[in-house]
């Protein structure tokens, strides 16, 4: 196996480790809203903070879940050139944008660290639970640099591996 696609698996293999805590998140943003559906109907009031939980659950799962989809390339495309994305100038028009692409994400990224360790000085929270912006905004920068150098690493030609689906792994002997 070369040195490249060992360095792809390895990088495919830890990526799909945050696929369980970003779905983890997300199922509890939906029993969260279920609950507080039900006790406003069923008791007129709404369960304390239930936005708040929502909301840092929905922060949580995109921002886990962002490297992973970077990776995957499995973003929502608009094509506006159609022309051969196999051939040499799709392939040099792919890591172009993927370079550009790197570039703004890692400025976003350093925004964000920029806003966390702002929060964390100045001990800011959010909602009724208080809830401390800084931890938050640090998930969420670390992702965003995640997926800037996964962006830079792409620019280099380093792709995802052709990994089976699950269907196609079974059948192989």
């Amino acid at each position: 196996m070369n040195r490249t696609r060992s360095v792809s698996l390895a990088l495919e293999r830890t990526l799909n480790r945050l696929i369980l805590p970003a779905g983890l998140f997300l199922f509890a943003m939906m029993v969260v809203t279920v609950i507080d559906v039900v006790a406003r109907r069923l008791i007129g009031r709404s369960i304390p903070g239930a936005i708040d939980l929502v909301s840092v659950g929905f922060a949580l799962s995109l921002s886990l879940a962002l490297p992973v989809i970077t990776w995957r390339e499995t973003h929502f495309v608009l094509e506006l050139f159609s022309s051969n994305p196999t051939g040499p100038l799709g392939r040099l028009r792919r890591h172009f944008v993927a370079g550009i692409s790197a570039v703004i994400i890692g400025i976003a990224g350093w925004c964000l660290l920029q806003y966390a360790l702002d929060a964390w000085y100045y001990q800011d929270v959010m909602g009724y639970l208080q809830i401390p912006v800084a931890p938050l905004a640090l998930i969420i920068s670390f992702s965003l640099f995640l997926s800037a150098a996964i962006f830079a690493i792409q620019t280099f030609g380093l792709t995802r591996p052709i990994v089976p689906t699950t269907s196609e792994a079974e059948d192989t002997p």
